[in-house]
Formats: C-alpha cells, structure tokens, sequence
C-alpha cells in the first residue's frame, strides 16, 4: 500500500475472498490506499463501493482515501459525494476528511465549493491546519480570486499557522495569472517586500513562488524587477528552471527589450 502497488493490493484482497474469509476494513482501506496512490480512482470507489456488499462500514480513513483518489483523478463531484455520504453513516468530519474534500474541490476549479467547506471547519469545530489553508488559497488562485487568497494567508498567523513555500505560491500564482505584479510581490514574506518593491534587492526566500512572483512581473510587463529576481535566484541557493527563464524572457519581449 505505501508503495502505491494497486494491482498487487487488488490481488491479495482477490485471494482473501477465495479462502473463504472475509476482508476487513483495514484490508480494504489499505487497498484504497494503494489505488488512491496510483491514481486509480475507478478503482479506489469501486472498492469503497463495494465494502457494504461484505457487513463492512467504511470509516473516516476509508472516506479520506476515497476523496484522495478522487483528487487526484480531478473527480471533484465524485469526491464532493463521499464527503456527503460520511454524515449519512454518522461518521464524524476530522482535518483528515475535510483538507482531502478541499484538495478534491480544489483539482476540480471549484473555488467557492473549496472556501465554503474550508468555513465550516469552524462550525464543526475542526482547526484548519497549513494544508487546509494552502489548498483552499490554490482552489481561489484558480478561480481568479486573488484576493480571497491573500486574505486566506494574512490570516494564518491569526489560526497560528505559520505560510509555508506552498502558501506563499498559491497566494502568489493567484496573481500572477491576473498580471497583479505588485501583489505577487507583496504576498512573499513580509521581511523581503521593501526590497522589491524598492528595486533594491532580492528576498532570500526561494522556490516556487519566485518563479509565480517572475511571471506576475512578466504578466505586468515588468521586465526589470523579473530580471532582477532572475538574477538574484543562484545567491539563494536556488537554480532557476525553465519556468524561471521562460517567464524573465516573457517579460523583456512583452516590454520589447
């Protein structure tokens, strides 16, 4: 199962039936699981499917593997149903469930699907965690809303989370697609903002929100502080990668340099 062996799994679940014997809910959620980390999602709901057909009640990481599965497979309605049924079988919701009906939300571009079950967390008395946050800003940065994102990570410090490399991505690939360069820039961490916005500098964050941050400047015909940003990467012990060039020369032929 951590192996992501789906065929193997299946085979094994095959010959428990063939002995006679019933699976139980641990082999068929580990099954699940080895499906889920396959991207077999047909896979991963049929056997969640069929688990009544043998007295067996799935349970709140049966229903996260399932939604997992689903995420992955872009299957959000399929998903978005296995998060419904769980109050049917009176299973309660954990950050388990919800982070994984999040993410299936987020895969499938349903934004406010995404904010509105990253609210009820609160009602159900569920405290969001960083992956919560990152997946609820990355579901609004597809969705054009960048500024639900960047309210989404002002607010971290407040449910006493600390962003993350993913956080400061998400809220800056929200940006970045709408040309908003400024805030792209402003959503990296707080220490580093004057420096670019100042042209005086690049902050010593790195990874995959710098190349967000190129494209944002590059989406706002930018061409200098993409440039300067470029530049700086290799001093943070960050090698800059065809996405990080590509967006730099974007930038320059959008300001005809």
């Amino acid at each position: 199962e951590k192996g992501g062996q789906w065929q193997f799994a299946i085979v094994l679940l095959k010959s428990i039936r063939k002995l006679n014997l019933a699976p139980s809910v641990v082999s068929m959620n580990a099954a699940i699981s080895a499906c889920e980390r396959s991207g077999q999602w047909q896979c991963a709901l049929a056997l969640f499917d069929s688990m009544p057909l043998y007295g067996l009640s799935p349970t709140v990481v049966t229903c996260s593997a399932a939604m997992r599965a689903c995420e992955k497979g872009s299957q959000w309605l399929h998903g978005a149903l296995v998060f419904r049924s769980m109050r049917l079988m009176r299973l309660s919701h954990d950050d388990y469930s919800c982070n994984a009906a999040i993410g299936v939300c987020e895969k499938g571009g349903q934004w406010e699907r995404a904010l509105g079950l990253f609210a009820s967390m609160a009602q159900m008395h569920i405290r969001p965690n960083e992956i919560s946050c990152n997946a609820a800003m990355s579901a609004c940065g597809k969705g054009a809303e960048w500024r639900r994102s960047s309210a989404l990570l002002d607010s971290m410090p407040g449910l006493q989370l600390l962003p993350d490399e993913i956080s400061w991505t998400a809220a800056a690939c929200a940006c970045e697609h709408l040309g908003m360069w400024r805030h792209a820039l402003a959503v990296l961490p707080s220490e580093h903002q004057t420096h670019l916005l100042s042209d005086g500098g690049v902050p010593a964050n790195r990874g995959t929100s710098f190349n967000a941050a190129v494209g944002a400047c590059a989406s706002g015909r930018q061409w200098q502080r993409a440039i300067a940003l470029l530049c700086g990467l290799p001093r943070l012990q960050f090698t800059p990668d065809g996405v990080s060039f590509n967006a730099a020369i974007s930038a320059c032929a959008r300001a005809q340099r």
